[in-house]
């Protein structure tokens, strides 16, 4: 009878093989963005040789530190929208698979101030559905340049049904407010007026 192994001497030892792909798809290198937008980061992830699940993936700012971490969806897509500081921002996503083999991909933009506070809806997800008896979740992040977060004016408007929301939000910027809508389809409209009356407005 025979039998055989494969085995490796010399070369790059157990684990060796090529580091994740990333490619960046936005923002693009050089873009700038008023404080008062939100960023959006979006990149591809691909391993050849690992699944999607086995790569820790991490975005970063130069500026603002850690961003998010995770995994990438079952398409190798990462996608965070970010309010961001004033100023240069490097942004880079760092890949790295389960053999500890990494790559990373950076783009530089501007974060320019224009006096307006920053509004992102985080929650809900356009297009979700809801009950007309359910105790809906509305959340956001807000930010001045000026202003505390606290001492912002927020309102959170429905098409449909008129102001229903106007609770401040906490000191780090997280505005949020629960309550049931009529039923039908409403555009939800989040308006936030600093001290000096610089409004911004989110749907």
């Amino acid at each position: 009878a025979t039998t055989n192994v494969s085995i490796q001497v010399g070369g790059d030892g157990p684990g060796a093989e090529d580091a994740p792909m990333i490619l960046i798809e936005g923002p693009m290198d050089g873009e700038e963005f008023l404080q008062s937008e939100a960023v959006t980061v979006i990149a591809q992830v691909q391993d050849d040789e690992q699944d999607w699940d086995t790569i820790q993936t991490s975005i970063l700012s130069s500026r603002d530190g850690q961003l998010w971490s995770g995994v990438p969806d079952e398409a190798g897509i990462v996608q965070l929208d970010t309010m961001l500081s004033v100023g240069s921002h490097t942004i880079t996503v760092k890949a790295v698979d389960d053999d500890a083999n990494q790559s990373t991909e950076s783009v530089t933009i501007e974060i320019v101030s224009d006096a307006r506070p920053g509004a992102m809806i985080t929650a809900p997800g356009a297009g979700d559905w809801f009950w007309n008896s359910d105790l809906i979740h509305f959340e956001a992040e807000v930010t001045d340049d000026f202003t505390h977060p606290q001492d912002l004016n927020i309102r959170w408007i429905s098409d449909v049904d008129g102001i229903f929301g106007t609770l401040p939000a906490n000191s780090s910027g997280v505005a949020s407010i629960d309550s049931i809508l009529t039923a039908g389809y409403h555009l939800i409209t989040l308006a936030v007026a600093d001290t000096d009356g610089n409004i911004t407005e989110e749907t």
